[in-house]
């Protein structure tokens, strides 16, 4: 079966009996992980789910066929989740094992990031009636805006485009970063499938988006300015200039406009020694 789109895979309602083995490749591990954790959904909740990985593979080849064909005691269903690490080559004989087997009861969803389409594995994925293969790039940005508005729907959230922009540049294009977020928001608005509400709603963000722009005004202006009557209680004595005089210091300017626009009070250095304290004092007599 040739390669298909992560999208595809995205939108199944559920698993196709005839399909033993769906391998899931590319650089884009978020979106990666977003179908495999789908497809693992589609067997359903009270599925029981086991985990192999491609070392396993490596030391016994019918490890995978073998466990595909069991049935589970406990669970209605069985999903078998496989993390493939290297180029795959590990894994080719199990999978052809598993290919050719007479018969298979549960589906095995494979992942590898290092495996490239020009990889056997990938080959002979294609190549096969009862397999299907998808590699995941990285999503322009219109393309983040869709899934945005897609996960935040799923999430009971009315998301607008500008909006979905807005959480796009936030995170920096990190998609599992953007589902979190999403789903923070969700819970924090009691949004749902069946509760759906909008993210601007007065219950969110007043009060913690007004600390988090006086935090970030704070910052701003305690690192425009070093020597500033206001700035100066926020920062180490280490960040002055040593050389520094007291002229400087008495007609020295905040360019910040949160802070006030006073001078800085020369200071008085006292004496090191008591032989300097005195010939201070001494000074300050005779004149």
């Amino acid at each position: 079966m040739k390669s298909v789109k992560p999208g595809e895979l995205e939108r199944l309602s559920r698993l196709d009996p005839a399909v033993r083995f769906i391998l899931l490749t590319g650089p884009d591990d978020a979106t990666m992980e977003s179908v495999a954790a789908h497809l693992i959904a589609l067997a359903g909740k009270e599925a029981e789910r086991v985990d192999l990985t491609s070392n396993q593979m490596a030391q016994d080849g019918a490890l995978l066929a073998a466990e595909a064909a069991s049935m589970s005691l406990f669970s209605p269903a069985r999903v078998i989740r496989l993390e493939i690490s290297g180029g795959g080559d590990d894994c080719l004989a199990a999978v052809e094992a598993l290919l050719g087997a007479d018969s298979v009861l549960n589906p095995v969803i494979a992942t590898g990031a290092s495996v490239t389409a020009r990889s056997k594995l990938v080959k002979l994925v294609e190549g096969a009636n009862h397999a299907v293969a998808a590699i995941c790039y990285q999503p322009d940005r219109r393309a983040l805006v869709g899934i945005a508005m897609e996960a935040a729907a799923a999430q009971g959230l009315r998301v607008a485009n500008a909006e979905a922009q807005l959480l796009v540049d936030l995170v920096s294009g990190d998609q599992a970063l953007m589902r979190r977020e999403i789903e923070k928001i969700a819970l924090y608005l009691d949004a749902g499938p069946g509760r759906s509400r909008p993210p601007t709603s007065p219950r969110w963000a007043p009060r913690r988006m007004k600390r988090m722009s006086a935090r970030a005004s704070t910052s701003r202006s305690a690192a425009s300015c070093a020597i500033c009557p206001t700035c100066w209680p926020r920062r180490r004595r280490s960040a002055l200039p040593r050389s520094a005089s007291s002229a400087r210091w008495r007609s020295a300017r905040c360019s910040s406009p949160s802070c006030a626009p006073r001078s800085m009070p020369a200071r008085t250095r006292r004496p090191s020694s008591r032989r300097k304290a005195a010939a201070y004092s001494g000074k300050n007599a005779m004149r």
